[in-house]
């Protein structure tokens, strides 16, 4: 099973160096993919708390799991840290692709994974947060069908032979070019986003991996096997489809370090196949990067 690390949110991750800083070590210490959460604008006031569906799995409210409002933007960083890292997977869980222009993220992704040499992730996710559709001029009740037709569009912009064109409900482009194409021959792999029966059949219709959020093993466990039963009745194979959890471990100084790396080992025998790992809210890149070499330590 593949380990990565969330990028932590609310600290110094507007600062350049202390992300070339953080990247270098997780790097070095071992880890296979460092992850980034995506919100382009956080309204001053979220009207409808309840929207947010992993509220419950927290003991905060969401001014609490938000407390500065302030996210550097995912497919910029992505980049960045594209360019500050050599092995390291890239990873964004996920990008709320129906508020964004499918055709312009489409040659984000390929640009990442160009510059990367072929080491983007990306997650897709229909999102939560009607205000943040609002703010950008996207349609939040048709969010879920927009996600569908927009994959479609940005394989489309991805294949080899081209120029393409394409007619949706949508969206439609005559003949265009929009190269470079992806690195790897099947294009950006997409994760699909979320544990709800929509989701995991979204994801067994056309995703390259799926991640679920906040699952504790067990759950992950009968998840993961509900969708490849979606899988198999789609024709295709189960182990087609990479299975992912991002999960918040308690590392800090004074938490067990031992059952926190028994949890780890709970998952990889639950079948997940990529375990993203983010931690209780801290103080400073450093702090991040201690709970990082603490977990790194007790998995050996």
């Amino acid at each position: 099973m593949k380990v990565g690390v969330q990028l932590p949110l609310h600290v110094e991750t507007a600062d350049g160096p202390a992300i070339r800083r953080f990247i270098t070590e997780v790097e070095e210490l071992g880890y296979d993919s460092v992850w980034l959460g995506d919100h382009v604008v956080l309204p001053e006031t979220i009207k409808d708390a309840s929207s947010y569906p992993y509220l419950w799995r927290f003991d905060a409210s969401i001014d609490e799991l938000f407390p500065r409002k302030s996210f550097i933007e995912a497919a910029s960083t992505a980049a960045y840290i594209a360019g500050v890292s050599e092995r390291l997977e890239i990873g964004v869980g996920v990008f709320v692709a129906p508020m964004r222009e499918p055709v312009l993220l489409a040659k984000q992704l390929a640009t990442i994974d160009v510059l990367s040499r072929g080491r983007l992730i990306a997650g897709l996710g229909t999102g939560w947060l009607r205000e943040e559709f609002d703010s950008l001029g996207a349609n939040y009740a048709e969010r879920g069908a927009r996600l569908d037709e927009y994959v479609e569009i940005m394989r489309t912009l991805w294949r080899d032979e081209q120029p393409v064109s394409f007619d949706g409900k949508f969206r439609s482009f005559e003949p265009l070019f929009c190269e470079p194409t992806p690195v790897r021959k099947t294009g950006v792999p997409l994760w699909v986003g979320g544990h709800t029966p929509r989701a995991l059949k979204r994801c067994a219709r056309f995703g390259d991996g799926w991640q679920a959020i906040e699952l504790a093993p067990d759950e992950f466990g009968r998840h993961a096997s509900t969708l490849d039963h979606h899988i198999e009745a789609q024709g295709r194979a189960g182990s087609d489809v990479v299975k992912s959890v991002a999960t918040r471990l308690s590392l800090s100084p004074g938490a067990d370090v031992a059952a926190a790396a028994r949890t780890v080992a709970d998952y990889a025998a639950n079948g997940c196949d990529h375990l993203v790992v983010y931690t209780t809210p801290s103080r400073s890149i450093e702090e991040n990067l201690d709970r990082f070499r603490t977990l790194k330590s007790a998995l050996g």
